[in-house]
C-alpha cells in the first residue's frame, strides 16, 4: 500500500507482477474526469497524511482479505499532489484464485478509500478561474464578548467550504477543505479582528 507523488504514473503491470501464482487478477484504475455535472474540471489536487494514510490503506486490504477469503493479494496505490484531466488517481489490483467475488471486493475497495482514507481533494474549476467579475464575499459578526462568534463563524465557513457537505449541508470533515480547517490553514477563510486586538508589523504586543 503507498501513496505516490502526481509525477510518478502507477504501474498495473509492476503491480500485478508482484504474486506470480497462478491467480486470476482483476484492476481498477481511478481517472480524473473532466466534467463534474455542468463544472469542467482544470484539474484536482490531492493532499494526504503520510504514515497515516498508508496504514488506512493497508487496513482496507485487510478488509478485503477478511471479507473475501479466496483473494490472496491487494495491492492499493493513490497518487497526491496536482493531477490534470485523465491522469490516474488510484489504482486497486486484485489477486484471487477465483474471478467470481472480485469486482465486488474492487467496488469495497474503492467505497472504504473515499470514506476513510486520510486524503483530501480539490476540484479546481475552470469557470472560476475564467470569471473576472467573480468576487469574495466577507460576513461581518457584531455582539457582546463570549458568545461565541469565532466559533459560528468558522462553523458557517467550514460548511460552506466543504466540497462534499452533507444532505444537511453541514462539512463532512474528510475533504481537503475540511482538512484545511482541522490544520487552521485553510486559504479563504481570514479572520477579521478589531484593530485594537491586532498587533501591527513592526509592533509588539503589551504581554510580549
Amino acid at each position: 500500500m503507498q501513496l505516490a507523488q502526481a509525477a510518478a504514473k502507477p504501474s498495473l503491470r509492476r503491480m500485478e507482477a508482484q504474486d506470480r501464482r497462478k491467480h486470476r487478477r482483476v484492476s481498477w484504475a481511478v481517472r480524473v474526469r473532466g466534467l463534474t455535472g455542468e463544472r469542467e474540471t482544470l484539474h484536482l489536487e490531492y493532499e494526504a497524511y503520510p504514515g497515516m494514510a498508508e496504514r488506512v490503506l493497508q487496513q482496507i486490504a485487510d478488509e478485503v482479505c477478511a471479507r473475501w477469503p479466496d483473494i490472496r493479494q491487494v495491492s492499493i496505490v493513490h497518487r497526491v499532489g496536482q493531477l490534470q484531466v485523465g491522469d490516474t488517481a488510484i489504482v486497486i489490483a486484485l489477486s484471487a484464485s477465483h474471478r467470481a467475488q472480485t469486482f465486488d471486493a474492487l467496488h469495497y475497495a474503492i467505497d472504504r478509500v473515499k470514506e476513510i482514507a486520510p486524503i483530501w481533494q480539490q476540484e479546481i474549476w475552470r469557470k472560476l478561474t475564467q470569471n473576472r467579475e467573480f468576487r469574495g464575499h466577507a460576513l461581518l459578526l457584531k455582539g457582546k464578548k463570549g458568545i461565541g462568534k469565532y466559533e459560528f463563524a468558522r462553523h458557517l465557513a467550514k460548511s460552506l467550504l466543504c466540497t462534499a457537505p452533507t444532505a444537511e449541508r453541514e462539512a463532512c470533515g474528510k475533504c481537503l477543505s475540511c482538512g484545511w480547517f482541522e490544520q487552521s490553514s485553510h486559504p479563504n477563510f481570514y479572520l477579521v479582528m478589531p484593530e485594537a486586538l491586532t498587533v501591527k508589523p513592526g509592533e509588539h504586543s503589551a504581554a510580549g
